[in-house]
């Protein structure tokens, strides 16, 4: 593990970060604060809607302002590839601005407009004009307005068109800046606040910014980097963007959270139980960090519509969700009438740990935040439940539940920072680094650098 690199002289300067909770592992090398942050700017230009990759990267003394004793961390590239769909043989982009085709690292050509995307054996044509290309095809913004739109997506950057795993169809691929594809994740993570929310927007940009540079090439063999849907973060492209989440993203610029100079799992959630979770009693397979700690935070969520909440299933409407869906969490699960549902076990922070289903004379146990998935709720779709905190109450007749009902907190997995608390604590006047060291413990923030 490479550790942190800095000179003699700056050692003088330094002083505690100051972390909302205790370390948990030995002590760590302190360094200086960031640089005083400006306040906020006016909103403008509204919009009327709202396991970690392993980076080879050291952190070292930021050498351009060695006065402040400021690390970064060292990346590769400062750009994200976003997968924004798999696409037929035959789709269409619409690009608005000066784009020039590349292909096998020659200039082919420019296009504008609406583009037909057509693929022939294992080449394809962008219109009439440019046929014959080799994939993958790149076609770059030459100019900072330029932008292309694809499946009711506008987006800033480059489109990257290669060929799917299968053969048959492509990869539409998003390739732009970092600082410009978290203008449109921030607002769709955390939606539209005002300027008492500021802070909070803050800390949202540091955490999907985090997020974003642990997963660089973590789909390198596809070209791309990240999902543009609730697998990594949602990304919507320009629409949604507005002034002061822009604002927040810009005064926080290139600033990550590293624990033992790695980039730490910035994971987030919407609304807390009234204490997140230890990460390990809700994913075991991820393993103990220390940075992702249980802490009590209930009077910061209690505003949230859902930090209480009811589901009710009748014995057969849960039946019925089960046979659906439990191959998938359990491979021998066998379709049955539901004869018991309880919990075995509860984290320390309250939410199910361990939960028994007896259907058919068989007995099944889900653990963790998969009991989200087992016990998915009523309505159309069966969207999965809000959160593993839950207490069951069972009726049964005749050996087989008849009806069920479920009191639960909160929404979201539990681990990391919650959402909702964060906007809490930005109203009570709280500021970025607290809020991000109250949440993830023990961090320090840092600026990346190429």
């Amino acid at each position: 593990m490479k550790r942190l690199l800095f000179p003699a002289i700056v050692w003088c300067v330094f002083f505690s970060l100051g972390c909302m909770r205790p370390m948990l592992e030995k002590p760590v090398k302190r360094m200086a604060e960031l640089p005083p942050v400006p306040p906020p700017v006016p909103m403008q230009g509204d919009s009327a809607a709202s396991a970690l990759a392993d980076t080879t990267a050291v952190i070292v003394p930021d050498t351009a302002a060695p006065e402040t004793g400021i690390a970064v961390f060292q990346v590769e590239r400062n750009s994200v590839r976003v997968l924004l769909g798999h696409a037929q043989p035959h789709f269409r982009i619409k690009v608005s601005g000066a784009y020039a085709v590349f292909c096998e690292n020659r200039n082919a050509g420019r296009v504008e407009g609406d583009v037909n995307v057509s693929r022939y054996g294992a080449r394809l044509s962008l219109g009439p004009s440019l046929m014959e290309l080799v994939p993958p095809v790149e076609i770059v913004s030459l100019a900072n307005e330029g932008r292309f739109s694809y499946d009711g997506k506008t987006c800033r950057g480059n489109c990257i068109i290669r060929p799917d795993a299968e053969g048959n169809g492509f990869l539409v691929i998003n390739e732009l800046p970092m600082e410009d594809y978290l203008k449109g994740v921030v607002p769709y993570e955390i939606g539209k606040r005002d300027s008492s929310c500021f802070e909070a927007l803050k800390v949202q940009a540091i955490a999907a910014r985090t997020y974003s540079y642990s997963r660089l090439n973590r789909h390198a063999d596809e070209g791309f980097d990240v999902y543009c849907d609730q697998s990594d973060q949602v990304y919507n492209g320009v629409e949604g963007e507005y002034g002061l989440a822009s604002a927040a993203i810009e005064q926080t610029r290139d600033i990550v959270m590293v624990h033992a100079d790695t980039l730490i799992h910035a994971y987030y959630f919407s609304t807390s139980s009234g204490a997140t979770e230890n990460i390990e009693e809700v994913w075991p397979d991820k393993g103990m960090r220390p940075y992702l700690r249980s802490v009590y935070d209930s009077i910061y969520n209690t505003q949230s519509p859902v930090f209480t909440w009811t589901e009710e299933w009748s014995g057969y409407a849960l039946s019925r969700i089960l046979n659906a869906n439990m191959r998938s969490i359990v491979a021998d699960y066998q379709k049955a009438d539901l004869q018991d549902v309880y919990v075995e076990e509860y984290t320390s922070a309250g939410r199910v740990k361990s939960l028994v289903i007896v259907a058919g004379g068989h007995t099944y146990r889900v653990y963790g935040d998969k009991t989200r998935w087992a016990l998915r709720r009523p309505e159309k779709g069966n969207p999965i439940l809000r959160s593993a905190w839950f207490r069951l109450s069972v009726e049964k007749q005749g050996g087989r539940v008849v009806h069920v009902r479920a009191n639960g907190r909160g929404y979201g997995h539990g681990v990391g920072m919650s959402q909702i608390g964060a906007l809490g604590m930005a109203q009570v006047g709280k500021s970025f680094e607290e809020i991000a060291r109250f949440y993830y413990t023990g961090i320090i923030l840092v600026r990346v650098r190429i």
